[in-house]
């Protein structure tokens, strides 16, 4: 008969959790004590510090989605935001809101799946909680990061001239790789270390919606190309051109990062020297332009404004 979280207990569950997890570099006490220490970042770089919580029924489906790829999930986005400002990751703590009915077995393999990409991004598991939940699983991750002064990006650096860029293929997501996305931090590193990056952002609720986070932070408009924004046909399928770019704009979840970069970048040079070190390719889809501009997109019937929209809390939805 499979163990329950309530045959074991809180404590027990801790035990084995800290028997498995990657303590990760810097981490000088992790699980088991009352806080996590971790060593402070070194001279010259600043600290990051992001959280994300994932619920059953808003970010995953536990009909459809195996409780690895849960847990691969709750970290993986947190890995995202470090990556958007930068970044490298340093250490997180999870936070489990769990029902007392829940197999231990499915809590190994949510941990499974945290701690396998944790270690890929040499990212330590510090610390966390764990508490029980009358209203199904909730995830939340709390993760540190460190990035250089000079190298750190913000979404309210684009300037107009600059080229707008994304990395990977847009929209599918909701056909099952919201789970499995792969953070672009070695990406984003690679990009603030070799060319003039002015502002970036990870495309987590959809281009359709984050293009109107980055404009507003950079007091910016953006005008893009509809035919060079990239599609994931092999999620999206054989859709028509305007069913597929909505895709694309409004499905979100895709976590690619979109990034303003200065004009005096090479463009050709840029596109070789990323396509020859990443299979993911990034395109550009656009150019920063004047605040009074908005945001546009130029298709062969013409140029019109994007209806903002996307994945969103609360009420919101996608367009």
């Amino acid at each position: 008969m499979e163990r329950k979280l309530g045959d074991i207990g809180e404590f027990a569950l801790i035990e084995e959790l800290k028997a498995r997890a990657f303590a990760g570099r810097g981490t000088v006490v992790g699980i088991g004590d009352d806080a996590a220490v971790i060593e402070p970042p070194a001279d010259g770089m600043l600290l990051l510090f992001t959280t994300d919580m994932l619920v059953e029924g808003t970010h995953f489906d536990l009909s459809t989605a195996p409780p690895y790829l849960v847990g691969r999930k709750a970290i993986a986005c947190s890995l995202s935001d470090i990556a958007a400002m930068g970044g490298m990751p340093r250490a997180a703590v999870v936070s489990l809101g769990a029902p007392g009915g829940l197999g231990v077995e499915f809590c190994r393999e949510l941990y499974r799946g945290m701690d396998e990409i944790a270690r890929r991004f040499d990212c330590g598991i510090a610390g966390g909680d764990t508490v029980g939940s009358a209203a199904g699983l909730v995830v939340s991750v709390a993760m540190i990061g460190e990035v250089e002064r000079g190298r750190l990006a913000l979404r309210s650096g684009a300037r107009a001239g600059d080229g707008l860029w994304v990395t990977g293929r847009l929209g599918g997501s909701i056909a099952g790789r919201h789970l499995s996305f792969t953070p672009r931090v070695a990406e984003a590193r690679f990009l603030v270390e070799r060319f003039p990056v002015k502002a970036m952002m990870d495309l987590s609720d959809g281009l359709g919606s984050d293009l109107f986070r980055m404009a507003g932070a950079s007091s910016a408009g953006f005008r893009l190309c509809g035919e060079r924004i990239p599609v994931d046909r092999e999620a999206i399928g054989e859709a028509d051109a305007e069913t597929a770019l909505r895709r694309a704009l409004y499905d979100g979840e895709d976590f690619e990062l979109l990034a303003a970069i200065d004009p005096s970048c090479d463009d050709a040079a840029l596109r070789r020297d990323f396509g020859a070190r990443f299979d993911c390719g990034i395109t550009r889809i656009g150019t920063v332009t004047g605040k009074g501009h908005g945001v546009t997109i130029a298709a062969p019937e013409g140029e019109r404004p994007i209806r903002e929209g996307g994945f969103g809390h609360f009420g919101g939805g996608r367009a």
